[in-house]
């Protein structure tokens, strides 16, 4: 193992000790519920597809509660029935199921589908980062959740300077800067839905680059997300 990869074992787990602490007890009860909900062998295994939209609802409705996704203004129900009408139209859930990791097109165009919606008065909205957590807690394996706490980890280690890393995060300065994505990461365009498929692949180089690749990837979201909320707190 080379010495980047060394050090970022013991940061990595470290960073998901915290994770692991009283203080996320309450993000980790949260998790076993979205698990039993979105799980096949969960509490709405028996049910048919006669009760799709209320499935489809409450799911959507938890998700919203748990990740605060702001889609009370826009209407929980009309999104949860945007995302019903995908699975009578062109069975979306299936499509999420059988979804390649690595065709990164195929991810970004599933996430556009459920994320971009439009009610009767034609009122349009786009809601990317809820789409990611509703595909990625139907396939762990082939999606990624879109957060802003992911994206500003990935665009530090990539683009950081390694003179300031322990500023906030007592960040091993060595593993900053390290251009693992071989070139820049543009903060403001991975914040855009279009740029979703830039975003995975940053993910996926990154996990490799520092010897991760062979962790959950559950795991590896928990680090990504909690490193970024730590780093942020200490800012403020």
């Amino acid at each position: 193992m080379s010495g980047h990869k060394e050090k970022m074992k013991k940061f990595y787990d470290r960073v998901l000790g915290i994770y692991d602490s009283d203080k996320y007890e309450s993000y980790r009860e949260q998790e076993k519920v979205i698990e039993n909900i979105f799980s096949e062998n969960g509490v709405f295994a028996k049910l048919g597809r006669e009760n799709l939209e209320q499935i489809v609802l409450l799911k959507v409705s938890v998700l919203d509660s748990f990740y605060s996704t702001n889609l009370a203004k826009f209407g929980i129900y009309e999104v949860a029935k945007h995302i019903a009408e995908l699975e009578v139209e062109s069975k979306i859930h299936q499509k999420i199921r059988n979804a390649n990791p690595k065709n990164y097109d195929e991810l970004k165009g599933i996430i556009e589908q459920i994320a971009e919606c439009e009610r009767k008065d034609s009122k349009k909205k786009v809601f990317y980062s809820f789409a990611t957590k509703y595909c990625f807690h139907h396939n762990q394996n082939a999606f990624r959740i879109y957060d802003s706490f992911v994206r500003e980890v990935l665009v530090l280690f990539n683009n950081g300077k390694s003179d300031t890393s322990n500023k906030f995060a007592d960040i091993p300065s060595e593993l900053v800067g390290t251009n693992f994505f071989e070139k820049k990461l543009i903060d403001t365009k991975l914040r855009k839905l279009e740029n979703y498929d830039t975003f995975l692949q940053a993910i996926d180089r990154f996990a490799e680059f520092y010897g991760l690749e062979n962790e959950k990837t559950r795991d590896l979201d928990h680090f990504l997300w909690i490193l970024g909320k730590e780093n942020r707190q200490k800012k403020q």
